[in-house]
This record gives C-alpha cells, sequence and structure tokens, in this order.
C-alpha cells in the first residue's frame, strides 16, 4: 500500500502509508477496513495533520524534558515545529485541533501539543495570560479548594 486516503464530509486527503506509524487509529483502521477510511473531523485539521506528518516524514518525534522556565526555542527546536505552532494559535481553535489529533491519535504531535500548552501555561502565567489561556480553551469553571487538592494528590507533578 503506497497511500492511505482519510476522507471527510468536505474532501479527502492522501497520507503516506507510514502514517499508520504515526497514528494508531489509521494503524487499526487499515486492518480492520482497507481502502478509504471515513474520519468525521474538519477537513482543516486533516490538512494541517497531513502538513505535519509529511514534514516530519510520518516519524514520532518526542518533546524531552520539562518545558516550564524554557524559553519556546529551547522547548520546540525545529524551526519549522515553531512556525507551525505559530500558525495553529493564530489559525484555529486548538482545542478543537487537539480533539481532532487524539481522534487519529497522532503520536508526535499529540506530545508537541501537549507541550505547547504547558509552555504556554508555565512560561505565560500572569492573571492577564491565565484568563487568555482560559478563554482559549473554553475553561469557565474554577475548581474548589477541595478538588484542587484531589487533583494534586492524584497528579503531583500538576502541583506548581
Amino acid at each position: 500500500m503506497e497511500s492511505v486516503v482519510l476522507v471527510t464530509e468536505s474532501g479527502q486527503i492522501q497520507f503516506p502509508s507510514r502514517f499508520s506509524e504515526m497514528s494508531n487509529f489509521v494503524k487499526h483502521a487499515i486492518e480492520d477496513f482497507p481502502g478509504e477510511i471515513q474520519v468525521k473531523l474538519p477537513i482543516e485539521h486533516l490538512e494541517l495533520i497531513h502538513e505535519y506528518a509529511v514534514y516530519h516524514n510520518c516519524e514520532v518525534v518526542r518533546i524531552e524534558g520539562r518545558v516550564s522556565g524554557k524559553k519556546f526555542s529551547e522547548v520546540f527546536k525545529d524551526e519549522w515545529d515553531q512556525s507551525f505552532l505559530k500558525r495553529l494559535r493564530k489559525k484555529i481553535d486548538l482545542s478543537e485541533f487537539i480533539l481532532s489529533v487524539v481522534y487519529l491519535d497522532v503520536a508526535g504531535l499529540l506530545d508537541m501539543l501537549f507541550a505547547f500548552i504547558a509552555w504556554e501555561m508555565t512560561c505565560e502565567m500572569t492573571n492577564e495570560h491565565f484568563d487568555k489561556i482560559k478563554r482559549r480553551f473554553n475553561i469557565n469553571a474554577e475548581f474548589t479548594e477541595e478538588e484542587e487538592l484531589k487533583i494534586f494528590k492524584l497528579n503531583p507533578w500538576a502541583n506548581m
């Protein structure tokens, strides 16, 4: 198989066959349903995922180490990745895009997006920036003190 075709309501995109090494969803879908794979995702998201996959030759690229206290360029060393993240920030609803990436289970891209969010939250932590992040990810409710303690107990790394 030379390529994998993902089909949405508004179009289709042909991915290299190696994309199945990046996407667990695609890997299992082609085993069960050879040929075109129907997905209910926005075509714009598929285009961005395709762009990322092609640039990285369908290889899983991981973000290593902690992101807090580092400059953007220290966390995201590849200039193309830096540009890609900046375009995402301006172009789309990042939380919706993350849902698409999670749906396709695209390793590497998920790491980069989560590292980007963690970097934003740790490096832009003024109240103004925190409010901006809350609006961006549609976070309406605040945690109660009891809920925060429970979260920190279950996830000690989350307590900054």
